[in-house]
């Protein structure tokens, strides 16, 4: 059996919902990170008990999802809109190392595709997923105890 990250995402009942959030913050989601918000709930990220899930590359700082769509877009309106880079941007996780956390790609060549600030001064992205879907499809399980990736001795890929 493959191990599947999804299954730790809350299926979204109410579609309509992020018709809502983008015209009541008059923003165009990304098409892909749209549909994933249309399916799951991002904040609904669950970890299983004794275990984290997380991403295998320990530079982009992944901590978790753990904020919803509705709060995170009055907290790009109120905090970082203004920002230049963030009218690029739009952040999605929390990340312990990058300031503006892991974010979403908005306008043109970044479109949907989910990115880092590796440098403030400079404002250098660094692209780490083509789209939330392929961002995800990489989270491995990890051994709270042991620290180390537990879904490659479970799960066969």
């Amino acid at each position: 059996m493959k191990f599947n990250p999804f299954e730790y995402f809350e299926i979204r009942n109410d579609k309509s919902f992020i018709n809502q959030i983008e015209s009541e913050f008059v923003i165009e989601l990304p098409p892909m990170f749209k549909l994933f918000n249309e399916t799951f709930i991002l904040k609904s990220f669950k970890n299983p008990s004794g275990f984290f899930l997380g991403h295998p590359d320990e530079e982009i700082g992944f901590d978790t999802f753990n904020l919803s769509i509705d709060f995170l877009m009055k907290s790009y309106n109120e905090n970082y809109k203004h920002l230049e880079i963030q009218k690029d941007i739009f952040p999605i996780a929390s990340s312990g190392i990058h300031q503006f956390g892991i974010c979403v790609g908005l306008t043109d060549n970044l479109k949907d595709k989910i990115c880092v600030s590796e440098e403030i001064n400079d404002w250098k992205l660094r692209i780490i997923g083509d789209n939330i879907f392929d961002f995800i499809k990489d989270f491995q399980l990890f051994d709270h105890q042991k620290n180390k990736t537990y879904a490659n001795t479970v799960y066969k890929k």
